[in-house]
């Protein structure tokens, strides 16, 4: 397989003649996602709420690649099933899914609003999901392909008031796995990748609500927050599991900071 390029190398085209999809692209690491698998060559259908932003960044990317903004809930059915429409109609195909799209809450669960619950399972899992299913015959008109589901590390570091954004994360990665068993045959290939804090996200200390969980999780004895990471470093990893050989199944990756 081909190693993922180091910070400051130059992106080479390994993606060029795929149609890539990308969720939650209009923020954060969605944009880093975008940027990078545009720089290989990629087309991208950038997918999310906010129309304006999407369209800035494909006038961004349309310099060298195919940028594709189309406005999409994905907590909603019927607005997912009409993106993927467009999409088929537009490039008859999909090589890769990368299912960014996320919220995160803190809460202590006995004091999580049913709106703030709903919101996290309908945008981490069931959104995710939702793409997925509409993906697959977009995949299999390509001949295979890949679907990235973004993850998190909460999965496997349990801290109080993440318990209804952790279980969505762990659902994520069990859909995940049997996915990938079940589109097998048909050589689409199902990873995720387990992200801790980004770069693009605001700072702990910026923030009250995330400062003062911070330091309950110290208090009782957890560990101290992690450096964040640059969400570049996500889409090595992204572009690296796109360009693994045929038959090389990548089920998890952890990407831990330094």
């Amino acid at each position: 397989m081909t190693a993922p390029e180091q910070p400051g190398q130059q992106a080479n085209g390994r993606l060029r003649g795929r149609v890539a999809v990308v969720t939650g692209a209009s923020q954060g690491l969605g944009v880093a996602l975008a940027r990078r698998l545009g720089a290989e060559g990629a087309d991208v259908a950038l997918l999310a709420r906010r129309a304006d932003r999407l369209r800035e960044l494909a006038s961004e990317l349309g310099g060298s690649t195919v940028a594709l903004p189309i406005p999409c809930d994905v907590t909603d059915p019927q607005s997912v099933r009409s993106a993927f429409q467009d999409i088929g109609e537009r490039c008859g195909r999909i090589d890769l899914l990368v299912n960014n799209a996320a919220v995160i809450g803190m809460a202590l669960l006995e004091e999580a609003t049913d709106e703030a619950i709903l919101e996290m399972v309908s945008t981490n899992l069931l959104g995710s999901m939702y793409c997925a299913r509409a993906a697959i015959p977009l995949l299999r008109a390509a001949g295979g392909g890949h679907i990235i589901n973004i993850s998190s590390r909460s999965v496997e570091l349990a801290r109080p008031y993440l318990s209804v954004y952790s279980a969505t994360k762990g659902g994520l990665e069990t859909f995940s796995r049997t996915l990938a068993a079940e589109l097998r045959p048909h050589a689409i290939r199902v990873s995720s990748i387990r992200v801790g804090p980004l770069a693009t996200e605001p700072a702990v200390s910026t923030n009250e609500t995330a400062a003062a969980v911070t330091q309950e999780w110290v208090a009782r004895g957890g560990p101290a927050p992690e450096p964040p990471a640059p969400p570049e470093s996500v889409a090595d990893v992204v572009v690296f599991i796109a360009t693994a050989r045929p038959g090389a199944r990548i089920p998890v990756v952890h990407l831990e900071p330094q």
